[in-house]
């Protein structure tokens, strides 16, 4: 009952035309998704060249385009009959995208994006048109893709496992091949990031109570030393073209690093950790737990913008004339905001904790609930969602 619970639901009929295990005559083509991954996944919704959405849900990297509201995917389309498990990988994810970088400081035509499996895939595919580009594989015994990175000119991706090591690998895009991988440590790694200077491949990994420096060139890893500073965990990290690395922490700082050792600390956010955070132009654009996004100008450290959210921001990302971000939310909302008027325009709305367990419909409606104690209508002509519900406000006792 706990994985296949249609049969204590469904009862097969005393007489129904025999078995037949043919192929459909007709195939199938996904139309639209509804729907973004934020309960467990962070710094996954981007600006591709056009100023259009990328962003990743269950096994598919989504392309959305903003003036129609129709979307092109990486992945999806007919498969083979088979469990997951053991189903084809060869030409996209099939089974949970748990991770998505883009090339931002390059031409964001590329995405990297990793899974969940025993030898779990990656993907380099185009932002623009969802066309694969190359692939690769973790070892067996990695369990997910947990984090990965994009170098500014596509010669390298990284990525860290989910595996008790927490490894960490580091692939050449062209070829496919694995030019170098590592022990991460026992704690896990939530977020990578590449320097974004043209020809240098500094990498750091950010995770539980610490941080790594990695120097690509010379295959080595450093641990990043705090000092008088406290240690502390770190959700999300972003680096800028001058060899620095910013990263969120869960005590509401901003920690900033060059290679190994620690150059400051910027406070911002008053409360909670800090969830989401990007470079771009000289700006650190950064989401806290307090519900807020702060504009800081790195170099001196000062907030010179505000935008309250009310909720926790999972991903940001800034297009590429700094007017405008886009944000997902933990909410599993994706919405744009306009720099220049503060305006905001809601792209994407979903259900954003557990699973989707009940859905109906009638002639207009398509109606969705879930363990996020939620009720939502969804209109498929518009593809929106126009209706939320709370099932219940008993609060659950832990």
């Amino acid at each position: 009952m706990a994985v296949k619970p249609w049969i204590g639901a469904i009862k097969e009929p005393d007489n129904h035309p025999p078995v037949n295990k043919d192929a459909p005559d007709s195939g199938y083509a996904i139309d639209y998704v509804y729907g973004y991954r934020c309960q467990d996944s962070r710094q996954n919704v981007y600006f591709n060249p056009e100023g259009n959405i990328v962003y990743i849900t269950a096994c598919l990297g989504v392309i959305l385009d903003k003036a129609s509201n129709t979307q092109k995917f990486f992945g999806g389309g007919n498969v083979e009959n088979k469990s997951k498990q053991v189903a084809s990988d060869a030409n996209h994810h099939n089974n949970d995208v748990m991770c998505m970088k883009i090339n931002t400081n390059g031409n964001r035509e590329w995405a990297v994006s990793g899974q969940v499996g025993k030898s779990p895939s990656i993907f380099v595919w185009n932002t623009l048109t969802g066309e694969k580009r190359q692939r690769m594989n973790l070892l067996k015994g990695s369990r997910a893709v947990a984090a990965c990175a994009i170098s500014t000119d596509l010669k390298y991706i990284a990525c860290a496992d989910k595996h008790n090591d927490h490894n960490v690998f580091v692939f050449e895009v062209d070829s496919g091949s694995m030019v170098y991988t590592e022990k991460g440590g026992p704690d896990e790694i939530f977020d990578m990031a590449f320097n974004m200077a043209e020809g240098q491949y500094d990498l750091w990994s950010a995770g539980m109570k610490h941080m790594t420096y990695w120097n690509i060139a010379e295959m080595k890893k450093k641990k990043c030393v705090f000092g008088e500073n406290p240690r502390t965990s770190f959700a999300a990290c972003t680096a800028d073209d001058q060899g620095n690395c910013y990263a969120g922490g869960s005590n509401s700082l901003i920690y900033v690093w060059c290679k190994n050792s620690l150059k400051t600390t910027i406070g911002v956010h008053n409360r909670g950790f800090v969830g989401a955070i990007v470079w771009n132009a000289g700006k650190l654009y950064s989401g806290g737990k307090d519900g807020r996004i702060c504009i800081t100008d790195a170099a001196s450290g000062t907030c010179e913008n505000v935008i309250e959210c009310g909720v926790l921001p999972r991903a940001i990302d800034v297009s590429a004339d700094s007017t405008t971000l886009v944000v997902g939310l933990r909410t599993g909302s994706i919405v744009e905001f306009d720099l220049a008027s503060m305006s905001s325009t809601t792209y994407m709305q979903s259900h954003n904790d557990g699973e989707v367990w009940g859905l109906d419909m009638d002639a207009n409606s398509i109606y969705t609930t879930g363990d996020d104690n939620q009720v939502k209508k969804w209109d498929p002509f518009s593809r929106k969602c126009i209706d939320t519900a709370i099932v219940s406000n008993e609060v659950r006792k832990a």
